[in-house]
């Protein structure tokens, strides 16, 4: 999931500052700690979402919006919420920097980090999950 949507931050087209500034406001919502777990992974759908709107291939964008759905509903993110929901933020924060900043190659490698490292975290908490008995 994590090239295609690199690649759609990085074919983003128009006004940067204005997907930045959703991406800012929206981002709070990802580590409200007294959020439940639901609403936090609900933020960050939407956070994703905006960081994909500005680009311009349609197709690339639905092949995003496929992918993300079949991993949520195979990564446990519909069950725990975010595994590590303020990390998640800071890194979302920095994306969304650099993109008002016009940076998108450096906004798409922050990307690509942000997936790389929620893999990590994914991964690391099946792995309790399993040690504690439970099927996922």
């Amino acid at each position: 999931l994590g090239p295609p949507e690199c690649l759609a931050v990085q074919t983003a087209t128009g006004d940067l500052q204005r997907p930045a500034t959703d991406l800012e406001r929206i981002n709070p919502r990802v580590s409200k700690t007294d959020a439940r777990n639901q609403a936090r992974n609900k933020a960050d759908v939407i956070w994703h979402e905006r960081l994909i709107s500005n680009c311009g291939n349609e197709t690339l964008c639905r092949e995003v919006r496929s992918l993300r759905a079949r991993s949520r509903s195979i990564d446990g993110a519909l069950f725990r919420g975010l595994a590590n929901a303020e990390g998640s933020s800071e890194e979302h924060t920095e994306i969304a920097r650099l993109i008002g900043a016009g940076d998108l190659q450096a906004a798409a490698n922050k990307v690509n980090e942000h997936w790389v490292e929620g893999i990590a975290v994914v991964t690391r908490w099946m792995d309790e999950m399993t040690e504690k008995g439970a099927v996922i």
